[in-house]
């Protein structure tokens, strides 16, 4: 087949230097098969773009500390209505592609501000050889009329654009930014010597397949790889999604304030489950992603060992697959070092999720300073491992598997295995600059239960409130149970208390205020159909949860 070559302006790679677009793909397989004869596909060659004068840049800019820059971004412009080649199927159906490659790549995406296609048209994005595909997507992948990708590896990427005869309106495409990758991260290219995936420098890491992962499945699976398109670059930083007192699914995810700072951020990227199904594998799966987030709430490190925690909590605005199984990672505010030591779970320089365990967690200089300060184990035969940049952001669990901070900066490589590492406290985020945009209160306890400690959760589980701190199934009896009009209800407490029935979906289906005295008290419950509920009271500060089983 013919190859058609457009070459763009020259764009160098320049130093880097928020808003989003929201990513769920609706299966099927691209078209092009189902033409017999197509006409040569257009490829467009982007300027070049030398990946060591990138990474030579990067020596200056990669500490831990900073955003992890893997790839940067080159603007163009390609549209459906001027470049590409058309197909058209005998029953009128018409089928638009384009190649775009990026010579030595290690990973490429399609970055488009204007995305407004009709109902029935789809669009897929895939390698030459069609051995990475993704798409369908559809008009409801579009945000405010934009859209991006994940990341393709490779250099070359096909995008093919599928639009029926009967459509309501043509639609528009305009590409007008090209992300492509300088270093192998994100699972994207085939360079690396270590494997197919990552740029970890370090060989001491550990996977979180071996058995140093076996007693933190859950919260692995809370554990995400970040990717960062801004206007000039493209940077990796890991985080996790974390757990709030409604128990609701909302999709909040902690990461560090620096993997933000100082960009301008145009898209975020999410890679779910990205590791390796066994201890010594070197690649896993990168097809598991949501894209879109917005900034709720963050603060600096400032002066940091007096002032912040450089924390930040987005909101995942991207259908997250219910596939994928996330674990809401719980969290614990309190400030005691007690039993801190755990572990931490991160993607070093992009790379598949890995677990170091450090041998100590204690204050940094005094209590009060809202920085925990981290030592690994020395002893080369001996060491679980340590951090290293694109770590940033990540967890540190305490040994009750709770989150307790997470990676601000530090000295620890593999090389280095006496430098200590710096976690912003889960403790001072909590009230952080004293605003709903600067701590994390307002959006993990949005209850007011005022509980210290929250346990994680799976998407799957039932949702609804349940909060293990100060709660007890057994301090209160209820009776009938099952009941049909009326239950009674013993609490070994007096007072008022505030009372909330959830159904089995964790809506709240009746509450209100209750005199508990001596006697039991008679709770109306006529008005609920026959089911499960959970009935949750508080009372003198405890709170008492029960199942409720209601009869026709």
């Amino acid at each position: 087949m013919k190859t058609l070559y457009k070459t763009l302006i020259f764009a160098a790679c320049t130093s880097f230097f928020g808003a989003v677009s929201a990513q769920m793909s609706y299966g099927g397989k691209p078209h092009i098969s189902e033409i017999a004869n197509p006409n040569p596909l257009q490829v467009i060659e982007m300027p070049y773009v030398s990946n060591a004068q990138c990474m030579l840049e990067d020596e200056a800019l990669n500490v831990k500390g900073r955003p992890y820059r893997v790839g940067t971004v080159q603007d163009v412009l390609i549209t459906n209505a001027t470049d590409g080649t058309w197909d058209t199927f005998p029953n009128g159906d018409r089928l638009w592609r384009v190649a775009v490659t990026s010579k030595e790549a290690t990973f490429v995406r399609p970055i488009l501000d204007t995305y407004e296609i009709p109902d029935g048209a789809e669009l897929f994005v895939y390698t030459p050889a069609q051995d990475f595909v993704l798409g369908k997507f559809t008009n409801a992948n579009a945000d405010e009329g934009k859209f991006h990708t994940q990341i393709i590896p490779g250099e070359t990427f096909v995008m093919e654009y599928y639009e029926p005869a009967d459509v309501a309106f043509h639609g528009r495409l305009v590409v007008n930014q090209i992300g492509r990758g300088h270093r192998d991260a994100f699972g994207s290219g085939r360079y690396n010597e270590k494997g197919s995936l990552g740029t970890a420098e370090g060989s001491c890491h550990i996977n979180v397949a071996c058995p140093e992962g076996d007693d933190w499945r859950d919260q692995i699976n809370g554990v995400v790889n970040i990717e960062i398109t801004a206007s000039d670059g493209i940077y990796s930083c890991s985080g996790s999604m974390i757990n709030n007192t409604a128990n609701d699914n909302t999709q909040y995810l902690l990461s560090a304030h620096h993997c933000q700072d100082g960009i301008r951020i145009n898209r975020w990227t999410f890679y779910f489950l990205y590791q390796s199904a066994t201890c010594t594998g070197i690649n896993g799966p990168t097809n598991k992603s949501a894209t879109g987030a917005t900034i709720v709430a963050k603060k600096s490190a400032g002066s940091w060992s007096i002032s912040g925690s450089d924390f930040l909590l987005l909101k995942v605005t991207g259908t997250i697959n219910p596939a994928y199984n996330v674990y809401y990672n719980g969290w614990d505010r309190t400030n005691g070092n007690t039993g801190l030591v755990g572990s931490c779970i991160h993607h070093p320089g992009g790379d598949i999720k890995k677990i170091s365990i450090p041998q100590r967690v204690y204050y940094m200089q005094r209590s009060n300073t809202p920085m925990w300060e981290v030592e690994w184990i020395t002893n080369s035969s001996t060491n679980k491992g340590v951090t290293e940049q694109g770590s940033s952001g990540s967890p540190l669990f305490n040994s009750s598997k709770r989150i307790i901070g997470q990676l601000y900066a530090g000295l620890s490589y593999c090389d280095t295995l006496d430098g200590t590492d710096w976690y912003g406290k889960f403790y001072s985020s909590w009230t952080g600059g004293n605003s709903s945009t600067t701590r994390l209160s307002d959006w993990l306890d949005p209850t007011g239960s005022n509980v210290s400690y929250l346990e994680g959760r799976y998407a799957s589980d039932p949702v609804g409130i349940t909060t293990p701190e100060n709660t007890t199934t057994g301090g209160m009896t209820l009776y009938p149970n099952p009941a049909k009009r009326f239950v009674n209800i013993e609490i070994a407490e007096t007072g008022i208390a505030e009372y909330t029935i959830y159904n089995q979906m964790g809506v709240a289906v009746q509450s209100g205020r209750m005199l508990l005295g001596l006697d039991a008290y008679r709770l109306d419950v006529s008005r609920l159909a026959a089911g499960g509920y959970v009935l949750n009271v508080i009372v003198n500060g405890m709170r008492f949860a029960e199942a409720l089983l209601i009869s026709n």
